[in-house]
């Protein structure tokens, strides 16, 4: 009985330790993949924008002049992304760990359209290049 429980107990440490050690890379990946998208910027998205049909929410994102860089907040996410042409590609984390990746382009002056995947499940190990699934769905953003 008491074997069955360390075996149990080390295999329990073993996943949790492994799972730590993935969701780092996973955060290092997200990186990876922002920085893969170089065209200089031909938008700014500083702004609110209604999230809301995908379930996110108000996003509260800002751009300084000039630059790709894009940082923000929303529905207790913190997001992170560049602008590359005219496509936002961002990150939203929770706690430092990628919940979401999302791709959005300009379609009009108040609206960006394009799609979220959800992360890779830290228990997928070295599945796929990315930080997140191959599976999309929609995401529209409309500026408020």
């Amino acid at each position: 009985m008491k074997q069955s429980i360390y075996r149990i107990l080390t295999a329990g440490i073993v996943l949790s330790a492994a799972t730590l050690v993935f969701a780092g890379s996973l955060d290092k990946q997200g990186q990876a993949w922002l920085d893969q998208h170089k065209d200089p910027a031909q938008i700014n998205v500083s702004g609110n924008w209604d999230a809301a049909r995908a379930g996110f929410g108000s996003l509260q994102l800002q751009q300084a002049k000039d630059s790709r860089t894009v940082t923000g907040s929303g529905d207790g996410y913190t997001l992170d992304g560049v602008v590359s042409g005219k496509t936002l590609y961002l990150l939203f984390s929770r706690k430092d760990t990628v919940a979401f990746c999302a791709e959005v382009t300009q379609n009009g002056e108040t609206s960006l359209d394009g799609w979220y995947q959800y992360r890779l499940s830290r228990l997928r190990f070295g599945a796929g290049k990315g930080v997140c699934q191959t599976k999309h769905y929609r995401l529209d953003l409309s500026k408020k």
